[in-house]
């Protein structure tokens, strides 16, 4: 366990906004846990739990009541399914994009699709990660966690984690309550569903889930700004979610509306709305919409997280105003 004091938080946020804050815990054990968070509470202070900081940022300025948890614990265990497939046990503090890569190797099916997705592996079931049909609640088991109410380590099954779209107990209900120390992910030994229409198959039975994996890393390279040389957090705000019949109100206003069907609702594409309000490309200060993609907000690593503020209400306001549909955005911020 490592104690970092005085640290600028901009360096642990993707998009590098953030002031300073009393310093970091980097742990890499579940006893490192424990003893990190009875340290934090003699300090007197507030814990923000982290990871790669993909979906986070910060208020401007100083944080003397804030200590960061960077739970860094590794390891990835394989073992049969008594049903089928194989289970993989990973760390949270585990590179979520080799956790994918992993998979491939031992030839089973289910994160395929979620690779080339940056943060760790303990990030997956807070946000419930996804893309291109597919999220890791698909996967998940169960989530191993410290319970901080109770103070007691237990695994949670993946029914009680109440996986939503971008959301669980986690990031809702029990936002607070629980750390992740790893997470169990039940992977099969043929593919369950089609494969995204972005991926080329070479045939039903051919196409291993390697492949798959290398191809969406392309389309994500191809579509989305790096976010080591352009900050971002990769998608900003959530595909907005409204009832059918004003989404049927809103494709006869605008036929080439893209919408998906989300449960009793319809989703829409908040990148398309966006784009339509004008908005791709746009600067404020040192915050812009990608000119690569509408969906992502990028910094030139100056920003504040005022200027952060100023864009998410232009953004949103813009698009209210053209469509009367609310964006909300993704990313955690910590004030």
């Amino acid at each position: 366990m490592e104690f970092i004091p005085d640290i600028a938080l901009n360096e642990y946020s993707a998009l590098r906004v953030g002031g300073t804050a009393r310093g970091l815990y980097a742990v890499s054990s579940d006893e490192d846990v424990v003893k990190a968070l009875d340290e934090i509470a003699k300090m007197g202070s507030r814990v923000y739990v982290i990871g790669a900081g993909m979906n986070t940022y910060f208020g401007d300025g100083k944080h003397d009541d804030l200590v960061l948890l960077r739970v860094g614990i590794k390891g990835i265990s394989v073992q049969p399914s008594v049903i089928e497939g194989k289970v993989l046990t990973v760390g949270a503090g585990e590179d979520w994009d080799a956790v994918v890569d992993r998979a491939a190797a031992e030839g089973v099916w289910g994160i395929e699709a979620l690779a080339g997705i940056p943060g760790t592996a303990g990030a997956a079931p807070i946000q419930n990660i996804g893309a291109y049909g597919t999220e890791a609640a698909d996967s998940i088991e169960a989530v191993e966690v410290y319970d901080r109410k109770n103070k007691e380590i237990r695994g949670i099954p993946a029914r009680l984690c109440g996986f939503g779209y971008r959301s669980s107990i986690f990031n809702g209900v029990e936002r607070d309550r629980y750390i992740i120390l790893r997470v169990r992910f039940w992977l099969h030994q043929k593919r369950r569903r089609a494969l995204p229409k972005e991926v080329v198959e070479k045939s039903e039975s051919a196409i291993t889930p390697k492949e798959v994996g290398d191809q969406i890393r392309a389309i994500r390279k191809q579509k989305l700004p790096d976010y080591i040389a352009h900050p971002n957090c990769g998608s900003f705000f959530k595909n907005p979610v409204i009832e059918k019949i004003i989404a049927e109100k809103l494709h006869e206003q605008y036929k080439e509306m893209p919408q998906f069907q989300s449960g009793d609702g319809m989703k829409l594409s908040a990148a398309w709305l966006i784009e339509q309000a004008g908005l791709k490309g746009k600067t404020w200060g040192n915050v812009s919409v990608s000119s690569k993609h509408a969906l992502v907000l990028e910094t030139n690593g100056k920003a504040s997280a005022a200027e952060v503020a100023d864009a998410i209400s232009a953004i949103s306001g813009a698009v209210y105003n053209m469509f009367s549909v609310t964006l909300l955005p993704e990313p955690n911020f910590i004030p």
